[in-house]
């Protein structure tokens, strides 16, 4: 069903009490309608963008944004790079840690060969 056509059902069915609806039951059918329908089209939209990877290291967050694999590992209190990071990373977000220096090699020696930008701000 057209999201259109539910929110138009359920203006009508909320807002008037009509012959549309005649009862509150309707009404919430209308709105689950609604969600799961938003919900569908979030998993394939444009929200579908942002998406959380479980396969990360901890204290990290890994998602899949703007079709980039993103490990974000900010102000995580870390000295070097996290154990167990993704082979298939692209952005890799080290802001705000104790990270003082890096070893030559040291993302080509992860096996991090996909890598295009690295976030090292304090």
């Amino acid at each position: 069903m057209p999201l259109r056509l539910i929110l138009h059902e359920l203006s009508v069915c909320c807002g008037h009490a009509s012959k549309l609806c005649p009862g509150l039951r309707l009404c919430f059918l209308l709105a689950m309608i609604l969600l799961l329908t938003i919900y569908s089209e979030a998993k394939s939209g444009p929200l579908a963008r942002i998406t959380a990877r479980p396969d990360c290291p901890g204290k990290c967050t890994c998602i899949w944004r703007s079709d980039k694999t993103v490990v974000d590992c900010s102000s995580s209190n870390l000295s070097d790079l996290p154990v167990g990071t993704r082979m298939d990373v692209q952005v890799f977000i080290l802001n705000n840690n104790r990270i003082k220096e890096l070893k030559s090699k040291v993302f080509q020696n992860a096996g991090l060969i996909n890598l295009q930008k690295i976030h090292l701000s304090k």
